[in-house]
């Protein structure tokens, strides 16, 4: 298969990460974006909730009583994952030294729970969002 060179932007931390990288290193990453972008590609243009939503209307239409439940479980573990992946992209990949956990991970632990809390007590939207902003300041996690 030939090669052939793409530019894509990125910040200027992660070019030079990439550029200072060993030529082996570069390799790797090479081939680990080679892959993750045509799994991006592949991906389906719906959105998430219009095919869970789909499922959903097919499971009913069978006459399936759990589907409300199993929609809503799923849902729930979608939320989570994408808030754990928010906190990924904020704070970046945990790093742990001497088996300590690093003070970034803990604020971050305390706020993905206190992103649990909220969205479990009903909250969402804009009041969701100034809530976070309050605990990320209450926690010294401005930037």
């Amino acid at each position: 298969m030939t090669k052939v060179a793409s530019s894509i932007p990125v910040d200027a931390e992660t070019a030079r990460a990439y550029h200072t990288a060993s030529p082996d290193y570069r390799k790797k990453i090479q081939v680990l974006l080679q892959l993750r972008l045509r799994e991006l590609a592949e991906l389906p243009t719906r959105s998430l909730a219009e095919i869970m939503d789909d499922i959903g209307a097919r499971a009913e239409a069978r006459g399936s009583w759990e589907c409300t439940m199993i929609r809503k479980t799923v849902r729930a573990v979608i939320s989570i994952f994408l808030w754990f992946m928010v906190g990924f992209l904020l704070f970046g990949a945990p790093v742990a030294v001497g088996g300590e956990t690093p003070h970034g991970e803990a604020k971050g632990r305390k706020l993905a729970e206190f992103i649990r809390t909220q969205q479990a007590a009903g909250h969402k939207g804009e009041a969701l969002a100034e809530a976070i902003n309050r605990e990320r300041a209450r926690l010294g996690m401005t930037d």
